[in-house]
């Protein structure tokens, strides 16, 4: 890639992140001053409804609720007789399935420290492993594809029906619109369903998972009331389902892609080399020192070789019957010879004026 296209490509990532930036800052801090607002207020209110607890001891209690959610623990079940832990077998399978695929919620925080560097290692390790299963199976189901398309094609185009680039342009279409209808519509109802989302943060939700984002805000299977044993099993099966496809549809579109631009690049070769090919055959037009440059003969040239033939009919027959009366030697002066290029003359000349000459006699004699 040439160095002026991928400054330009550096330049549009940085414009595309800074105009971002000020959108998001844009809508989310008059929300983030509303929360604070009501935060404040919800404090002061509380602490003037209960004199007895001191500012202090607020704080601590805020402080000790803000780290039980941050790692992932839900304060409310501390006010109910029911327990319930995070690193359940459904819950443990899926935080290691999140890790491995890359998307990350966060509401999970480890808090040993040997937790954390056995999760380094299984992230160097797992996220390759993963990487290879995802583009392997990408591949697999993309050629499969690309294979029933290609027999489609050819039905069509040997029929005339629909042209090449129709088909693979419908055929992009149909496959990510059941893309999107089993892997993004379904799952939005669902989770609205399950979960109580609304229809922004189920949509927000499924989109920011599939694209591995994850910011953790939304995680499934958190609310234990609707759901059910298998819940979080069923999920992670959507998202690395959801992956594969998405990652053979992207596979199938690259490969046409890839096939249009080797087409093009054997296009532009067979046209340089005709190019090459068309100026060998041309003569060279550089000499070498000293040599005499012939020009090439024009129009000029040719009306100066065809001029003597029609002159040397005509001229020679007028004037052949007056110069033989002139031209007689007489007897001091020695005769006069003819010169040698009348030897040279054409042959309609040469073979007229003998006859002309011979024919003709001069009078008074």
């Amino acid at each position: 890639m040439k160095k002026s296209i991928l400054l330009e490509l550096w330049l549009a990532v940085l414009t595309y992140v800074v105009i971002g930036a000020a959108i998001f800052r844009f809508l989310e801090l008059p929300k983030e001053k509303e929360m604070q607002a009501i935060m404040k207020e919800t404090r002061e209110k509380f602490l003037r409804l209960h004199p007895c607890v001191s500012r202090s001891s607020f704080r601590v209690l805020v402080q000790n609720v803000v780290t039980s959610v941050t790692v992932g623990m839900d304060p409310g079940a501390y006010f109910t007789n029911k327990t319930r832990s995070t690193w359940t077998t459904e819950g443990a399978i899926f935080f290691a399935g999140s890790l491995v695929t890359t998307v990350g919620y966060g509401n999970v925080i480890l808090l040993s420290d040997e937790g954390r560097i056995f999760c380094v290692f299984f992230i160097v390790l797992g996220i390759p492993l993963y990487g290879m299963l995802l583009t392997s199976t990408g591949e697999h189901v993309g050629t499969n594809l690309q294979a029933r398309i290609s027999t489609m094609e050819n039905f069509l185009t040997k029929r005339q029906l629909l042209g090449t680039v129709m088909v693979r342009f419908l055929a992009s279409i149909f496959f990510i619109g059941i893309g999107f209808l089993f892997f993004v519509a379904l799952p939005v109802v669902i989770f609205i369903t399950l979960e109580n989302w609304s229809e922004v943060e189920s949509f927000f939700y499924v989109i920011v998972t599939l694209t591995t984002v994850g910011f953790g805000d939304f995680v499934p299977g958190t609310n234990p009331v609707n759901t059910f044993w298998g819940y979080q099993y069923l999920v992670l099966l959507w998202i690395v389902l959801s992956l594969f496809y998405f990652a053979s549809i992207i596979t199938m579109i690259g490969n046409w892609i890839r096939q249009e631009m080797n087409n093009l690049e054997e296009v532009e070769k067979l046209s340089q080399s005709s190019n090459l090919m068309g100026r060998a055959k041309e003569p060279s037009r550089r000499f070498p020192r000293g040599s005499k440059v012939v020009p090439a003969p024009s129009s000029v040239t040719t009306r100066s070789m065809t001029a003597p033939s029609t002159t040397s009919m005509t001229a020679p027959s007028k004037t052949s019957m007056t110069t033989p009366s002139k031209i007689i030697p007489s007897k001091t002066s020695p005769p006069k010879t003819f010169p040698t290029k009348s030897m040279t003359t054409p042959s309609t000349k040469s073979m007229t004026t003998p006859s002309t000459i011979s024919t003709v006699q001069p009078k008074g004699n």
